[in-house]
């Protein structure tokens, strides 16, 4: 169950097993990623980061590289060299998703259009 999945994050906080402090949410978020649960990604990060807003701009920064390898690559199987062709044409797309990530269904759309996007580019 998700909540669980989101509370263990939260209660190993600190937790000398990651290297950095929020490591534990980092790793639920990539899983998440890799399973393709992007609205639970956002529910995740927004759980966290009510409580613990000290973390909050380090974890959105990781979100993007967390959907490149963990999402397109991982669970939607798209290749890197659309991916990487995606990106060269795609300013902004960081930002994006680092901004949209506190909103699971604007999260979502953003993620699901960026991976048409990329599919494109594979059958181009």
């Amino acid at each position: 169950m998700l909540a669980d999945r989101i509370a263990s994050a939260i209660r190993d906080t600190g937790s000398p097993d990651y290297a950095v402090r929020s490591g534990a949410l980092l790793a639920l978020l990539s899983d998440l990623a890799r399973e393709g649960d992007l609205m639970g990604m956002s529910e995740a990060f927004c759980a966290y980061t009510t409580l613990l807003p000290a973390d909050e701009k380090s974890i959105r920064h990781a979100v993007p590289a967390k959907i490149i390898n963990q999402y397109f690559h991982l669970n939607r199987k798209r290749s890197q060299r659309a991916i990487i062709a995606w990106q060269a044409q795609s300013e902004g797309w960081e930002t994006n998703l680092a901004t949209a990530i506190g909103e699971d269904v604007r999260f979502d759309a953003a993620v699901r259009a960026m991976d048409d996007r990329i599919k494109q580019s594979e059958l181009s």
